[in-house]
């Protein structure tokens, strides 16, 4: 963007210039006028690089829901339940690397990283001053740890944290190859009855 003259623009300032023809549909000129930046609707400095929460219209959705009353799984590496943005959000916490779920001291605890982002993403503390803005800020988290530092993990402790961790039924087979020559897992999951 460059600045341009108020003569020019009217009482906007600022012009796009568009160079490339494939963008040509984009308008000469964007209004500027009641347009409030992304970053500065929370005090998270992650939060202006979160260009998902502006195309997902976050901002709106938070005026009607911020998530309460919510708890989303995180099944994948656990949450670093140290994490200033996640350790209050965290309602309970599961390893179920071994086999069957276990609880208590440390389980669940992040050591890969990926599962803690999944985390901050879906209900990151919002307006704290630390690291980005979660898309449900006031949701709960529940961290099904099944992968381990590595990123691996067996499909049993897959189904296994989803099944007993997540209240669901799960049934899971071997698919023919797919045109990799790889197999895949095939998991259907039924809701369980109360």
């Amino acid at each position: 963007m460059r600045q341009a003259s108020n003569a020019a623009l009217g009482r906007n300032r600022y012009s796009l210039h568009v160079k490339r023809p494939a963008l040509a549909f984009l308008t000469a000129f964007i209004a500027l006028a009641g347009v409030v930046s992304p970053a500065s609707a929370t005090t998270d400095p992650g939060r202006a690089q979160q260009w998902a929460l502006t195309k997902i219209h976050a901002d709106q959705a938070w005026t009607k829901t911020k998530g309460a009353g919510i708890t989303i799984a995180i099944v994948d590496t656990g949450i670093d339940l140290t994490h200033p943005d996640l350790k209050s959000k965290v309602a309970s916490h599961y390893d179920c690397t071994s086999g069957s779920c276990v609880t208590g001291s440390g389980a669940g605890n992040d050591d890969n990283g990926h599962g803690s982002h999944v985390a901050g993403i879906a209900a990151a503390v919002t307006g704290n001053g630390v690291g980005i803005a979660g898309v449900a800020p006031s949701a709960r988290l529940m961290a099904v740890k099944v992968l381990d530092s590595q990123g691996s993990g067996r499909c049993s402790d897959i189904v296994t944290g989803i099944s007993e961790r997540c209240r669901v039924r799960v049934r899971a087979g071997r698919r023919r190859r797919d045109r990799s020559g790889e197999p895949k897992l095939e998991v259907r999951v039924q809701q369980q009855r109360a």
